[in-house]
């Protein structure tokens, strides 16, 4: 199991700064309160977070390490830049727990339907040759 450190913290990053832009972007126009606004916090959380796992190139063998990390990278980036904004209970709401599932989740779902395509793929080719 091999992972690129310099990969997972760099990724880990972008998917925070896309996400905190966009909620900048939606403080800007008042678009901050309901369920559209978390509906769309997490699309783009869960597509950044898709766009960062197959820049990695995660495996199913290392899938949950970068989910892991780019989680606390998450939850620490949280702490340094919204809690003294809006204090400790922010990160213990629904709506940042779910995110943090969704940036735990995604990369082992990613590449377990990669791993899979692979699979059918070689499987395909072999089919074709004999």
């Amino acid at each position: 199991m091999q992972v690129n450190y310099r990969y997972l913290t760099a990724a880990g990053f972008f998917i925070y700064a896309t996400v905190f832009m966009l909620w900048s972007l939606m403080t800007t126009y008042d678009f901050v309160y309901g369920i559209q606004a978390q509906l769309a916090s997490y699309a783009v959380t869960a597509l950044m977070t898709f766009f960062a796992t197959r820049f990695v190139d995660a495996t199913n063998a290392n899938a949950w390490v970068y989910g892991a990390i780019w989680a606390l990278i998450y939850i620490a980036l949280d702490v340094v830049l919204v809690v003294p904004v809006a204090g400790i209970e922010s990160l213990g709401t629904s709506f940042n727990l779910i995110s943090y599932g969704v940036i735990l989740l995604i990369p082992i779902i990613v590449a377990a339907i990669a791993g899979m395509l692979v699979q059918r793929g070689a499987a395909g080719t072999q089919q074709n040759t004999i």
